[in-house]
């Protein structure tokens, strides 16, 4: 249920910049760029009845609030949205990150004076008492290859024989995949980087406690975003490679056939 108010949240709020905010210019068209024909949309105009999107996305926030406490990083997914649309040539109104925030504070607040302070014999059961399922949990979500550190440092003790072992290669598989992942979504920077770290962020107080399946519904939701990204730079890759390689034009006198003469 706070998966699916967080995610109203999150969609009102895109929706109420996409619509209200103002857009900076596109960057002058380059030779390479088709020209503009009758067809072409200009720049839509800013609707003036945008709020209604974000008294929404105030309305999912309360909600998701209301419902599970993982929703505490909502708001800081909510500015992180405002960033890329930032990253997307628009203007974002910050002022509503200010009610996004207080009504956070408004929460904890509440919560404070609602609940006990002191922590439950349940809390204390789901509590980690080790760091070692807390690495393994984070970096699953910032980086897989880190995860994969403790069982090649266990493996080292073996000395050379560990590189009978699948470890070591496995190690050196996981790091040339991730390498070569990161450096491709670069081609759509934009999105992949905002699903990346929208998905770290909703998991990263669950971290802390004992593992559950739930606790992965909303980041997993935000990784989603990540992955279109990933299939979007895979078509793009794969629409490269089965094209025919490119033909280097063969150069150009000096001077040009039918060109005036230099003084």
């Amino acid at each position: 249920v706070m998966t699916l108010f967080a995610l109203l949240s999150l969609a009102c709020y895109a929706r109420y910049e996409r619509i209200g905010a103002e857009r900076k210019a596109p960057p002058d068209p380059g030779p390479l760029d088709p020209p503009a024909t009758k067809s072409a949309v200009s720049e839509r105009a800013r609707c003036k009845h945008a709020w209604v999107w974000a008294t929404g996305s105030v309305a999912g926030l309360w909600l998701a609030l209301g419902s599970y406490e993982q929703a505490v990083m909502l708001p800081a997914a909510l500015l992180g949205t405002a960033l890329t649309m930032r990253f997307q040539r628009y203007r974002p109104r910050y002022g509503w990150q200010f009610v996004f925030w207080l009504s956070l504070a408004g929460y904890l607040y509440l919560r404070h004076a609602l609940l006990p302070s002191e922590v439950s014999g349940y809390q204390e059961q789901q509590l980690r008492s080790g760091y070692g399922g807390i690495w393994l949990s984070l970096t699953e979500y910032i980086l897989p290859v880190l995860g994969s550190v403790l069982s090649l440092v266990a493996t080292a003790s073996l000395g050379i024989a560990m590189l009978v072992t699948p470890v070591p290669w496995s190690f050196l598989y996981q790091v040339l995949q991730q390498a070569t992942t990161f450096y491709q979504a670069r081609r759509r920077w934009v999105f992949a980087l905002a699903g990346w770290l929208l998905s770290i962020l909703a998991f990263l107080p669950m971290a802390w406690l004992q593992e559950f399946d739930h606790y992965h519904y909303w980041p997993m939701a935000l990784r989603a975003l990540l992955v279109a990204a990933l299939v979007l730079v895979a078509k793009d890759l794969a629409a490269i490679a089965w094209s025919r390689p490119a033909l280097q034009a063969p150069p150009r006198p000096t001077p040009a056939p039918g060109s005036l003469p230099r003084r």
